[in-house]
């Protein structure tokens, strides 16, 4: 209710009965009426419950209520939408941590998988390193069997030649001796090469 529609009628009833209380004459004041009676107070009282009561129209207990409900009821929507949202991600993360628990055994998995191929590989190459030194040291072994041979061969030769040369120095003349040495020289030569 509006505070001019309250006083409007007020002021409007005490103006007339002021005026018929001094018989319409003239000479009448308002302002000293006014003063003197309790009108203008009552006035003041009239307006100011006016004032009071639309003010507290406006704070309708009700209306103040409904206000709260609504906000609460958001509040708790948004507490809602919150939860959902969390949910959402705590079933990500589970999610994820089931994706990486298999991760990891494939990850193991292949490790270990990797680790027995490269084991097999490096015995391999060490078997095949073993028979290279094995085969090296067999043909070592023939070399040094082949220069003993050579050798003693040479030192058999030498000796022979040197029993023979004896053996025959008292037997043949010096230069029979000379072309026998130059014969088995060329022969000699000849198996070299």
């Amino acid at each position: 209710m509006d505070m001019a529609n309250l006083t409007q009628p007020a002021l409007m009833f005490l103006l007339e009965a002021g005026h018929d209380a001094h018989g319409g004459g003239e000479g009448f004041d308002l302002a000293s009426y006014l003063i003197e009676s309790n009108i203008f107070n009552i006035a003041i009282v009239v307006f100011l419950f006016g004032w009071l009561f639309s003010k507290v129209q406006a704070a309708n207990p009700k209306h103040i209520f409904e206000e709260r409900r609504q906000k609460v009821v958001k509040e708790l929507e948004a507490v809602e939408a919150k939860k959902k949202e969390a949910q959402a991600q705590l079933d990500e993360i589970k999610s994820r941590t089931a994706n990486l628990s298999q991760e990891v055994d494939g990850i193991l998995s292949n490790a270990k998988t990797s680790s027995e191929a490269l084991s097999a590989k490096t015995l391999e190459n060490a078997q095949l390193e073993a028979a290279k030194i094995v085969e090296n040291a067999k043909k070592r072994v023939e070399a040094e069997q082949r220069a003993a041979a050579k050798h003693l061969e040479q030192r058999l030769l030498k000796e022979s030649l040197d029993e023979a040369r004896g053996e025959l120095a008292g037997k043949l003349s010096q230069d029979d001796q000379r072309r026998s040495v130059e014969v088995f020289l060329e022969e000699l030569a000849s198996q070299k090469s």
